[in-house]
């Protein structure tokens, strides 16, 4: 009797829940055809963890992660990468809550930062890229932003 690993029944498919060593850390969670699926948490040797979905030995679907900085992203994954819609909330303070594309802000979003001021609009490669508004002491600048500078 292995307390390590508990078999599952889970419609008609096996499900294993394991607490195997991996190489670059360590998985608490549900294995299908001898791969991470299903829910499970991992802990890399530097510290970062993820809790949430699992497909085929790849982080996709709804999660959470922390990283070793203290940065927080909980939102969807998909391929191993923040891609769909999430909160991303860094350890400064400043938060984003919008659309991810291949582990970028990329699409809608918004930006708030520690010391008040808002960014909503459009995102590219973690930038402001595309029609937005940034508020600033209660200003707002409306217009076409081009890798965070603004013009009218």
């Amino acid at each position: 009797n292995n307390n390590q690993n508990q078999l599952i029944e889970e419609n008609n498919n096996e499900v294993i829940q394991s607490t195997p060593t991996f190489s670059e850390g360590n998985y608490l969670g549900q294995f299908s055809k001898n791969k991470r699926s299903g829910t499970g948490s991992f802990t890399w040797n530097d510290g970062t963890i993820y809790n949430g979905s699992w497909y085929e030995d790849k982080i996709s679907g709804k999660g959470k992660m922390t990283f070793i900085n203290k940065d927080e992203y909980e939102g969807d994954f998909k391929d191993n990468k923040r891609d769909g819609t999430g909160k991303y909330t860094f350890k400064n303070g400043d938060v984003y809550e919008g659309s991810f594309k291949n582990d970028s802000m990329e699409g809608e979003g918004k930006y708030a930062f520690k010391n008040g001021d808002v960014y909503e609009g459009t995102f590219k490669n973690n930038k402001f890229n595309g029609n937005g508004t940034y508020t600033k002491n209660g200003k707002k600048y409306t217009g076409t932003w081009t890798d965070n500078k603004y013009s009218k």
